[in-house]
């Protein structure tokens, strides 16, 4: 992975219910949106996609464009239902036993945590 998305175009992140500030800090990532802004703008809620794609309308590119990174089946399954350029599950179980399940709903690509995700669609940063 090049992090580059259909067209060979770059592909920016977008995270959801996640410990995202790692990423951001590293200034991999343009925003992070969670249930509370759901709430907030009176979105529905996952599998739904369109707290993805009102997120991606915020960093003002198209979802092909756009990674989602989730740990939740239900946030893969807004990210493949919005069209987004690549959905990460992100495993967090001490067996990675969530791997399975977070492929079979749709997820590109499946990661232990953000600094595999960024290794892994970035290159490493120095």
């Amino acid at each position: 992975m090049d992090g580059r998305g259909p067209g060979s175009r770059p592909l920016r992140a977008l995270v959801l219910d996640t410990d995202g500030v790692l990423l951001d800090a590293a200034g991999l990532l343009a925003v992070i949106v969670d249930g509370e802004d759901a709430a907030r703008l009176g979105l529905a809620g996952k599998p739904d996609p369109v707290l993805c794609l009102w997120a991606a309308a915020l960093l003002g590119i198209r979802p092909q464009e756009t990674v989602v990174a989730e740990d939740a089946l239900a946030g893969v399954e807004a990210a493949c239902c919005g069209g987004f350029g690549l959905a990460v599950g992100v495993d967090r179980t001490p067996l990675r036993s969530a791997a399975g399940p977070l492929r079979e709903q749709g997820a590109d690509l499946v990661v232990p945590d953000f600094t595999t995700l960024a290794r892994r669609v970035w290159g490493e940063r120095g």
